[in-house]
């Protein structure tokens, strides 16, 4: 969850301030010092700037908004990198490429433009699947904006740790009375 949380920041980030990455995958996401770097900027822009649509879009296409696999000529938006961001999201998740068996290019832009997506994976908390479910729709007006993500993420991650904390109490109560009952036992 903590990478998730760091990514969907870093996207926060570079959206606040009008850029769309444009090639968010696996190999421009890095870790150091166990904190998500974002990186290569080479397809990058501001937010409402002017590209040649007559240019073959550029990309991985696992991880490319549908509808610029569709149409070469739809502007990049934020929202295909919010696209970008569910299809890592579900990677986080199953530790697997996307479309994994998909070797042909043709049939996996087919694929993607004809709404096929992953399966989530099981035992993936339900608020996360919800969530990269909404991101990686179709159209483009249909995905939420970053900072619904984020908090999304935080909200997630603020239940987990009330789980998990929740669950630690109830341990530490059980192994309290367990040790009680053994220093009762031993009198």
């Amino acid at each position: 969850m903590k990478f998730a949380n760091e990514m969907a920041s870093a996207i926060l980030c570079l959206h606040d301030n009008e850029i769309i990455h444009g090639d968010l995958h696996p190999s421009n996401v890095l870790i150091h010092q166990r904190t998500i770097k974002i990186a290569d900027f080479g397809c990058s822009r501001l937010h409402g700037s002017v590209i040649n649509k007559k240019e073959k879009p550029y990309g991985v296409m696992r991880y490319m908004d549908p509808k610029i696999l569709k149409d070469h000529s739809y502007d990049l938006t934020k929202k295909s990198d919010i696209y970008s961001l569910a299809v890592l999201l579900w990677q986080l998740t199953s530790c697997k490429l996307p479309f994994e068996s998909e070797t042909d290019d043709d049939v996996l832009k087919i694929c993607i433009i004809n709404g096929k997506r992953e399966i989530p994976i099981k035992e993936t908390n339900d608020e996360y699947v919800e969530l990269y479910q909404k991101c990686w729709e179709f159209e483009p007006k249909d995905r939420p904006d970053i900072s619904e993500i984020v908090s999304t993420l935080k909200s997630i991650n603020s239940e987990k740790n009330k789980t998990i904390k929740s669950e630690e109490n109830e341990i530490t109560k059980e192994l309290e009375n367990d040790n009680l009952s053994c220093q009762i036992r031993n009198y």
